[in-house]
């Protein structure tokens, strides 16, 4: 069990740092442009090249420096830094959704049902023959991993991690605000809509966009989309720890960053 739980959560961590990656692809590019730019510039100077200012290598290189403060720029970047919130909301929902899976197998093999063992579930002859059954369970539960209320409801009520291992943090909070912002970059073009608004108002602990406002348009910068990823990585980190327990199971990886 312990194995399988530190499997999601490794996995997890290394789509976290495909979108760190992602969100430093123009360092990357900035740097291979640089060193080039610097190239010609030694050639400029060793030849003594006569040209005129505006041709003058140094400026480019120092717009190249500064491309991140463009202002023409600007709304591609904040393009990218949105998409890696919907990145984070759907490898986060993943991650959470496989350690549920794993752990309610582990209570069905190990016969330690409990209040579990009382729950009905319609199948068909079919699912039950060549069906996984926690896939069934989620499905017909309708348990949603996007939403924040569901998932502590689901490991309380299912799994059994207990109501005191719930209290809401910053980092449930912006995990929360999080998932509301993915819901209206994807669905609502980007603006703070009612329905999202009622939904963060809760998030009273959260450190991200504290003065959001309804109908503003939702723009992430990269400290803020390294809050959420961070909150994240904590959640995951303490819900391991946390079905260890609930389980009574040794948790391998009791000394991650808690």
């Amino acid at each position: 069990m312990n194995n399988e739980l530190k499997k999601i959560k490794d996995s997890f961590n290394d789509n976290i740092q495909k979108i760190k990656k992602l969100m430093s692809l123009d360092e990357i590019i900035v740097d291979f442009s640089l060193l080039a730019l610097h190239k010609a510039k030694k050639a400029e100077e060793k030849w003594d090249c006569d040209k005129h200012p505006s041709y003058n290598i140094s400026n480019e290189i120092n717009q190249i420096k500064n491309i991140r403060e463009n202002e023409s720029l600007k709304p591609s970047y904040q393009i990218m830094l949105n998409q890696c919130v919907v990145l984070l909301v759907s490898y986060f929902s993943s991650a959470v959704e496989d350690i549920f899976k794993e752990s309610f197998k582990y209570k069905i093999k190990n016969g330690e049902l409990d209040e579990l063992g009382k729950e009905e579930i319609k199948i068909t002859i079919d699912q039950f023959i060549f069906g996984e059954i926690e896939d069934m369970f989620v499905a017909k539960k309708d348990i949603s991993f996007q939403d924040m209320q569901s998932i502590r409801r689901s490991f309380k009520e299912y799994i059994g991690v207990s109501e005191k291992d719930r209290e809401r943090d910053k980092d449930v909070d912006n995990i929360v605000f999080g998932q509301a912002c993915r819901n209206c970059i994807v669905h609502a073009g980007g603006f703070m809509n009612s329905k999202t608004f009622g939904q963060i108002k809760t998030a009273k602990n959260r450190t991200i966009k504290t003065q959001i406002r309804l109908t503003d348009n939702i723009l992430f910068e990269e400290d803020e989309v390294n809050a959420v990823k961070d909150s994240m990585v904590a959640f995951i980190n303490n819900l391991v720890v946390k079905v260890c327990k609930a389980l009574e199971v040794e948790n391998a990886d009791k000394e991650a960053d808690l």
